[in-house]
């Protein structure tokens, strides 16, 4: 194998080293567009967004082995959120996407079904 190719044992160890950077204080965070961060430094005074103002259909994903979303704060959320569904991933941590990409697939198809059957 390569030194450029992937090893099959670590394929997400070396996929979530690719999506982080280290900052200029030393701390590590995901690697995402420079403007993607820059309204927290334009918008002092958002404060935090209200779940019980969202007014669209909602799915809220939680991988089961997370450590960034605990279950108690999934499930405050899902309670928070009008009429959302909530679906925890099984096999999965954070990155649920790349965790169980299977499982993620099938809760968001049935999550579309069930907007287009009138259910929710």
């Amino acid at each position: 194998m390569s030194s450029s190719e992937a090893s099959p044992s670590r394929p997400n160890a070396e996929l979530a080293l690719k999506g982080a950077e280290q900052l200029p204080n030393g701390r590590w965070a995901f690697r995402f567009d420079p403007e993607a961060r820059a309204w927290r430094h334009r918008r002092r005074d958002w404060g935090r967004v209200s779940l019980r103002k969202i007014a669209r259909p909602t799915l809220i994903i939680r991988g089961r082995h997370s450590a960034l979303m605990t279950p108690a704060a999934a499930r405050r959320m899902h309670r928070r959120t009008p009429g959302a569904r909530f679906v925890e991933i099984h096999d999965a941590h954070h990155h649920v996407p790349l965790d169980n990409p299977q499982a993620t697939a099938a809760a968001i198809g049935e999550f579309i079904e069930a907007l287009e059957s009138g259910a929710r």
